[in-house]
């Protein structure tokens, strides 16, 4: 992705999204036999935590993180996505409670692409976990490891669809969900490639 492709004027697309209501216990255990049983092939994973953000990867059936493996009464939300689905799940009294959503099936639906620039630029370091990249923001004081993407580039930005219906109280237009699509390279003006 491009400086010039993140500052385009946004447009509305049509297609279909299936969504599914999930709800399950709130245990890493519990995600992975969800994921399974939806036939989730391979995806990006996002946990909130009580103490950190932590990203990993969902790949042959496993989940996959570059350091500790998550505790399962510190998680908050999570989210699995690749281009084509996400499941999101955020914790409720008893469990984990969310959907799941699949472009290219289901109902008809608009919706909007768009990216969201990460702080803090790529590192060369060798401190990483295989497949892993991490970025940092010096001035802020921030860092993260995120799943590293086959392009290379010093930037880059978390890309989104959001969903436009119509809110049913208000009869308005609006986005009424979104979901995690991609990591994407943003190349700036005078960046090689």
């Amino acid at each position: 992705m491009n400086h010039e492709a993140l500052l385009r004027p946004t447009e509305i697309k049509a297609g279909k999204s299936l969504i599914k209501d999930i709800a399950i216990p709130a245990a890493a255990a519990g995600l992975q036999a969800k994921l399974q049983e939806l036939d989730f092939q391979t995806g990006l994973v996002v946990l909130w935590q009580i103490n950190a953000i932590s990203w990993g990867k969902w790949e042959g059936g496993q989940l996959h993180f570059p350091e500790t493996a998550p505790q399962d009464g510190l998680l908050l939300e999570v989210r699995v996505f690749n281009e084509n689905e996400e499941l999101h799940l955020l914790k409720q009294v008893g469990g984990f409670e969310g959907r799941y959503r699949k472009d290219g099936e289901g109902e008809e639906a608009e919706y909007i692409d768009s990216a969201s620039r990460f702080w803090g630029r790529k590192t060369e370091t060798q401190e990483c976990a295989e497949g892993y990249m991490k970025l940092v923001d010096g001035d802020r004081k921030l860092q993260m490891l995120l799943p590293a993407i086959e392009a290379e580039a010093e930037y880059y930005a978390l890309e989104t669809r959001s969903y436009v219906g119509i809110n049913e109280q208000t009869a308005q237009a609006g986005y009424v969900d979104y979901r995690f699509k991609a990591i994407r390279p943003v190349y700036v003006k005078g960046d090689a490639r």
